[in-house]
Order: structure tokens, then sequence, then C-alpha cells
């Protein structure tokens, strides 16, 4: 009989979506795989025999699996399964909010929110995170069986740099994208005239002005591509924008999704990144001309190979599920 696996997950879209899919396909031809998305999926936990369920396990992201991220369900439903002797693995995708402004839920809610982390991170046999910067809070709890390991590419990776082409590409969530052409929008159509440079935007259809205002000062929208187009596109362009939290610019999909291609992130975010070096792995501003293109885009490649979707599979799933 097979070993059963209970995955607990928010599972909507995005990078733990498409990670969650990575191991279910890895695993699912040696082990039955039980899925619970919220909280009335519990009533799945009654029907299952526990006598041969293996591992749980637990990818950690509070907002996606409760209003306010108060995953008290949670918590409550892996102490009881731990008593079953099952070994928890928890991939911390994210760990709690904070802020200093009362009108901001976060700060309400953060000491709850922290509690729920230090008592899931304590409970975990294994604790495993994409970000470095998580990977710093969570060695205080844990002290045994921890592993960074950062986000991998959901469209794919390539074999070997090609050569690039004049493309700049803005690629994500809606979120993402409608940031970046409402802080830098005009900016980026001014450089890519001058240096007669392409702009391809993929993702979900943005707000009608703004598409239709970019539309006309040439950006090309190319809407929701499946990941092989995506992946052709990447493997010829030379630049990707991208305006996210730098002190974890290693748990971004989007991000590992250019290095994976060698396509040069341009960081539009103001705060330090730590993990990278500024002008050999990434750039902060749109490139000058005398810049060496060709080895940035080899030297993040490079440092995304180090842990790419073969290497996860061996050192997390192969390791920690088999």
């Amino acid at each position: 009989m097979k070993d059963k696996i209970i995955i607990i997950t928010p599972y909507k879209f995005g990078g733990v979506k498409d990670q969650t899919d990575l191991i279910i396909n890895n695993l699912k031809k040696i082990k039955k795989i039980y899925l619970l998305k919220t909280k009335k999926d519990i009533n799945k936990i009654n029907k299952i025999k526990l006598l041969h369920i293996k591992y749980i396990l637990l990818q950690y992201s509070p907002y996606g699996l409760a209003t306010r991220g108060l995953c008290f369900w949670v918590l409550k439903l892996i102490k009881d399964l731990k008593k079953k002797n099952i070994k928890l693995i928890v991939n911390f995708h994210e760990l709690y909010a904070y802020s200093i402004f009362p009108w901001k839920s976060a700060f309400w809610l953060h000491l709850l929110q922290k509690y729920l982390f230090i008592r899931i991170c304590m409970l975990a046999d294994v604790a495993i995170t994409p970000s470095k910067k998580y990977f710093l809070k969570i060695k205080k709890f844990k002290k045994k069986k921890k592993e960074y390991f950062p986000t991998i590419s959901s469209i794919g990776e390539a074999k070997k740099i090609n050569k690039k082409k004049k493309i700049l590409v803005i690629f994500g969530t809606k979120v993402l994208r409608a940031k970046v052409y409402r802080k830098f929008g005009y900016n980026i159509v001014n450089w890519s005239n001058i240096n007669n440079y392409k702009i391809i935007d993929i993702g979900p259809p943005l707000e009608k002005l703004i598409e239709k205002k970019y539309k006309k000062m040439g950006v090309n929208f190319y809407g929701i591509l499946n990941n092989t187009k995506i992946l052709n596109i990447f493997k010829n362009s030379k630049y990707g924008i991208l305006d996210y939290d730098n002190e974890r610019i290693d748990k971004s999909s989007v991000f590992a999704a250019y290095a994976a291609n060698g396509v040069i992130p341009i960081l539009m975010s103001e705060k330090k990144c730590d993990i990278l070096k500024k002008n050999y792995h990434y750039l902060t501003r749109l490139p000058l001309k005398n810049i060496n293109s060709k080895k940035i885009s080899l030297n993040i490649f490079r440092w995304y190979i180090k842990h790419n979707t073969k290497i996860f599979i061996s050192k997390i799933v192969n390791k920690y599920f088999k």
C-alpha cells in the first residue's frame, strides 16, 4: 500500500501553487496525496485511515490559509496529527505581517501571527524557506533540520544562454506590473524609444486605462501565455523589470523566472539587496550603453542553476519525502 501524504496549502495561483504541483507530480506515482486547501477540507481527514499517513507538508502562507492570516485551524490540525507520529515538513513562504501604523490590520494582528509562526516552527520536523531573511528568523526557533532554498522558476529553465535581443519584459501578477507602470512607466518607455528596445508585457490584463495608455506608447501587451511561449520570449529577452522587496527577492517567482533564463533583472525597489551583488547579478536602473550585459546575464544564470528544479527535487523532495 502507498504511503499517504497530507498537503496543507493555499491552492489558488502563483509560486506556492506551482511548487505544490511540482511536488505532487514527483510523488503521485509512489504516494497517495490528500490536498487540504481550506478549513472546510478538515472533513477529509476523518475519512482517511491515519495508519498509513507518513508525512504532512504545510505550505505556510498565512493569508492564503485564513482570513487576516490567523490560521489557528492549521495549528490545531497539525498538533492533532503529530500525536500520531506523522512527520511534519513546513515550507515557510511567509512568516507574519508587521506594521507600525495603527490603521493597518498588521499592527493589531502581528503578535498573533508571530505566535502561530513560532508554534508551527517548533512543531516542524523539517523547516524550509525560500527566503534568506526568513531563514535567519527560523534559526532562532529551529536548531536542526532547516533548509534555505530559493524559489525555483515555474515557467521553465534555459539549458544555456542564447544571444539576447533588444527586448525588455514586464512579467508577473496584475498588482506587481501595475505598480511598475504607475511608478516607472514613462521612464521605461522613453528609455526603450531612445535605445530601440521592444517592451513585452506578460500577465493578467491590467486596468483598461493603463493598457490603453501604454499601448499607444508602444508597449506590447501579450496577456496570459502558457509556459512554453513565455520561455521562448525569455530566452531572447535581455532585461526584465521587477518592483519587489529586495530583502526577499530570493522568494520571488518572477525573479526566479528571469534568473533561470539569463534575463537581467532590473530591481526598481529602493531597498538594499544583500543576497546578490548589484551590477554583477542585477541592475537597479535602466542601463546605460557601456555595461557588460552578457556577463551580468551569465552571472545571474549561474547563480540560479546552483538551486534549479532538478536540485530542488533531489535536495528537498527526494530527501524528505522518499
